[in-house]
């Protein structure tokens, strides 16, 4: 699962990682995204590759185009990687309107025997650049009215090594595979589900963080930094 990350990088700094035309407000760092926040994405236009990527914001939590209410996204933050292909919610979307999530890196729980309370860890590529989430995104229309862009992360069996914080982890793909899980025009199941799998052992790295991160209210660069435990 994945109900927490940070985004530490300003629109100029994802622009630039992840090649892409800002159509943002100038979207700032979030040290503590949760769900139902704005949130930077980085699509493809249905146009296909040729139109390039684009930096935009959507709410964390899919609410699919059928959806009378959106208060389902609140229970679509994250889709299975095994199932993505066949859930009504996403297959549409995992077709059609896949996404990066920019992340620094993704926050996660340890609760060690007898503990009281888990202990937040952080876990961020071991190199330090910035990680492109598997997600996918939606365009809903509200019943009174207007639009609504929203977005999901896939999650998949936990990445190596880290499986003592949490059986799954979000999907992180490298990067010379960003522009091809972006492209519409790749819209066979298995060809895009063939991209889904946990990271290998060393790509990632986790270390414990403040119990700050804990409470939505904190949101600083701080949140990012080692703690002894």
């Amino acid at each position: 699962m994945c109900g927490r990350y940070a985004n530490a990088l300003s629109a100029r700094q994802l622009t630039e990682s992840f090649a892409a035309r800002d159509e943002t407000d100038g979207v700032q760092p979030n040290f503590n995204v949760s769900p139902t926040n704005i949130a930077p994405v980085v699509v493809i236009p249905s146009e296909g590759p040729l139109a390039g990527a684009r930096l935009r914001t959507a709410r964390w939590g899919l609410v699919p185009s059928w959806a009378r209410d959106v208060a389902i996204g609140n229970r679509l933050i994250n889709a299975r990687a095994e199932t993505v292909a066949t859930k009504p919610a996403f297959r549409a979307a995992l077709r059609a309107r896949r996404c990066l999530v920019p992340a620094t890196g993704y926050y996660e729980w340890h609760r060690a025997d007898g503990a009281r309370r888990g202990q937040p860890y952080l876990v961020r590529p071991a190199d330090d650049t910035p990680a492109g989430l598997a997600g996918l995104y939606e365009v809903w229309h509200p019943p009174s009215g207007g639009v609504l862009a929203t977005f999901t992360i896939i999650t998949t069996t936990a990445a190596g090594g880290l499986e003592f914080l949490h059986p799954r982890s979000p999907v992180l793909l490298p990067q010379a595979s960003w522009s091809r899980w972006l492209d519409p025009c790749v819209n066979d199941p298995e060809a895009v589900t063939g991209m889904l799998g946990p990271a290998p052992a060393g790509m990632l790295r986790a270390y414990p963080v403040s119990s700050r991160v804990g409470n939505v209210r904190n949101n600083d660069p701080h949140l990012l930094d080692p703690v002894v435990v």
